[in-house]
Order: structure tokens, then C-alpha cells, then sequence
């Protein structure tokens, strides 16, 4: 192992913690809800600024939020916290139509898909402290602006942990989340140009393609622990990417043996495998000062920084990826290679990777 490596590991913290958020004009008021209430009955009895304090209890709910800074605290994300589970039945709104837990939705003129907008965005709204379980996704942010999700637990998820679409400044930070069949962090903001999502100091298991991004702008993925995954982080972009390039940043992360294998689903054709960082069609990209380690697999996606064209996976796509750059990370064991480029588009950069083997050979320092 070498000392590049373990001093770039052991420089990576999974943080967890608050953060801090900004006060209103409104007065704020905190509206307590204890075992047997609704939690859906104080959001729609809450004013902008209200925080919804819940109370340590097991509540089984879909709950849906459509105001402006908006707060639900949970007691604690632990076994002895505040526990969402499913409801027998879910509610006719959006949030019950994916069987999602929690739900900040603004207005959109779509399915929240690759040609949806945001009419309306929902602002400011924050969730944290929650132990979420069993649900299709766990925390829905969707045609929202600046919300925050931090320092929840989410649990065996049939689809997402946390997704944020059409999306824009949203913060995923310090959750812990687990058994995930997609992804646990998702962000698609599309056709939103001007963005900065954060999703920093998360550690992801078991949870499909870890956090991936697709077609997105203006993204940073900093401190995050993936680990148990088909891969770290997966970006996607082809014919629906945002005009610019995706100005996307993944630093700090620790991705270390995402050895599960996903078949090609989901609209993705590639088997994914045994796979670090996936950047595939990125435009405007940096990986940098990561530590990646034992991802092996046996398909094309498979090894520690993976960079290729999105064109043998969406003929239509006519944007050429480039102004990537890989640099300064510590890779080992990963397989078949620590870098794996195909040798398509410009502006593609490898340095000071302190790694063993590449393909082509040469982009280890």
C-alpha cells in the first residue's frame, strides 16, 4: 500500500452533523407532533419559517410539503429517534405516487423526467434527524431551490434513498444511507443551468450505482464513503445535458470495493460492476484527491476512474465530452485498471494519479 494512498484515506472524514440554516422574516413557530399525530396534519397547519418538531416514535406516513421554508426535525435518526415507516395506504399526491416518506415539491410541467420544468420552485425547506425505512425512495426534493437534507438515516429503499430532481442549491449532506436498489443519492436537475448542489460527508451502502448524477449541472460530491455498491459515483450525460457542461466537482470521496453487480437497467443499457468513479459523456468535469480502492469487475464500466463517451450508449447524443480533469488521487487493486479512458473527446487531463495500472497504459504518476 502506498504512502500517497494512506495519507490521501486517511485525510477523508465522513462528516456528520447540522447545518446551519438561515432565519426568516416570518415568526417562526415550532409545532410539536408526538406518537399517534399527523405529521401531514402540522405541515398543512404550518406557516413558511414553521418547524414541524417530531417527536421520538415510530409514524407511518407519506408526507408531503408544497411551502416555502418549511423545517421537520426528528428527534434523532438512531432505533430510539424518530422512525417513519410506510402507511398501509398512501395519500393521492405526488409523494404517495412513489411512495416516498418525504416530499418538498414545487410545481412541474412533467414527470420530473429529462424534459420536465420547474414551474415553481419550493424554497428554503430542510429535513434532518429522521430514520427513514421500507419506503420506494426516502426523501424527495423536487422543483425545490435551496433545501437541505442532513443527518438522516434511510433504509432498504425499493428506489432511491434521496433523489433531487429539477432541482437547484440543494444540500445532501452527513446522511446515512443503506440497501438501496437504485441509487441512494440521485441528482438529475436537467435543465437548469445556473445550480449548486451539494452532496458532501454521506456514507452510502449497499445501494446500487452509490450517488450518481445524470445530466446534471453544477454539482459537488465531496467527503462521501461509498462502499458494498456496483459503483462510487456514476455520472451520466448524453442527449438532455444541460447546455455548458455539467460543472461537476468529486473530491475527497473514499470509493472502495462497490463490487455488486447491477445489470443494465433502468433505461441503462452497461452492466455496472466493480467501479470507482464513472464519468461517462461528462463535459467540464474534475475527479480530484480521491482514495479508490478494490473495485473489480469484468465489464466495460469496471475499475477505479472510469472515463468514456456516452455515444455507444445513446446514438443521438452529438455532444462531444471533454475539459475533464483526473488528478491527484490514490488508486489501488482496483480492476481491470485503476484508470480506464477509451480515448474519446478533448481537453481530457490525467495527472499526479499515484496508481498502478491504466488503460491506455501511462496515466498513473
Amino acid at each position: 500500500m502506498s504512502k500517497t494512498f494512506l495519507s490521501v484515506a486517511t485525510a477523508i472524514v465522513v462528516a456528520a452533523g447540522a447545518v446551519a440554516t438561515a432565519g426568516t422574516a416570518h415568526a417562526a413557530t415550532v409545532r410539536t407532533v408526538g406518537p399517534g399525530e399527523s405529521i401531514q396534519a402540522a405541515v398543512d397547519a404550518a406557516q413558511p419559517g414553521d418547524t414541524i418538531q417530531l417527536a421520538a416514535a415510530t409514524y407511518q406516513e407519506s408526507v408531503q410539503v408544497e411551502k416555502d421554508n418549511i423545517t421537520i426535525k426528528g428527534a434523532g435518526s438512531g432505533t430510539g429517534g424518530t422512525v417513519l415507516k410506510p402507511p398501509a395506504t398512501f395519500p393521492t399526491n405526488h409523494c404517495g405516487a412513489h411512495q416516498a416518506a418525504i416530499c418538498f415539491r414545487g410545481t412541474v410541467d412533467g414527470t420530473d423526467g429529462p424534459t420536465s420544468h420547474a414551474t415553481g420552485f419550493v424554497t428554503g425547506g430542510r429535513v434532518t434527524g429522521v430514520r427513514i425505512d421500507g419506503f420506494q425512495v426516502g426523501i424527495s426534493l423536487s422543483a425545490t431551490d435551496g433545501t437541505e437534507a442532513y443527518g438522516n438515516t434511510i433504509l432498504n429503499s425499493t428506489s432511491y434513498g434521496v433523489t433531487d430532481t429539477v432541482s437547484k442549491n440543494s444540500t445532501i449532506s452527513a446522511n446515512v444511507i443503506s440497501d438501496v436498489a437504485r441509487a441512494g443519492v440521485y441528482v438529475g436537475n436537467y435543465n437548469i443551468p445556473a445550480s449548486h448542489t451539494v452532496v458532501t460527508g454521506n456514507k452510502v451502502t449497499r445501494s446500487a450505482y452509490g450517488i450518481s448524477s445524470y445530466d446534471s449541472s453544477g454539482v459537488d460530491v465531496t467527503r462521501n464513503a461509498v462502499t458494498g455498491s456496483c459503483s462510487g459515483f456514476f455520472s451520466f450525460s448524453d442527449s438532455y445535458r444541460v447546455p455548458g457542461g455539467e460543472l461537476l466537482d468529486v473530491a475527497d470521496n473514499a470509493f472502495s470495493a462497490n463490487n455488486a453487480d447491477c445489470p443494465g437497467q433502468y433505461g441503462f443499457p452497461q452492466a455496472v460492476q466493480g467501479s470507482g468513479v464513472i464519468l461517462v459523456g461528462a463535459t467540464h468535469a474534475t475527479v480530484r484527491r480521491n482514495a479508490i480502492s478494490d473495485n473489480v469487475g469484468p465489464d466495460p464500466l469496471s475499475g477505479g476512474i472510469v472515463v468514456v463517451s456516452s455515444h455507444s450508449f445513446d446514438p443521438t447524443d452529438a455532444t462531444e465530452e471533454g475539459n475533464i480533469s483526473v488528478t491527484s488521487n490514490a488508486l489501488r487493486d482496483n480492476g481491470p485498471d485503476d484508470i480506464v479512458w477509451d480515448g474519446a473527446g478533448s481537453g481530457i487531463a490525467f495527472s499526479r494519479n499515484a496508481c498502478g495500472t491504466s488503460s491506455p497504459s501511462g496515466l498513473c504518476s
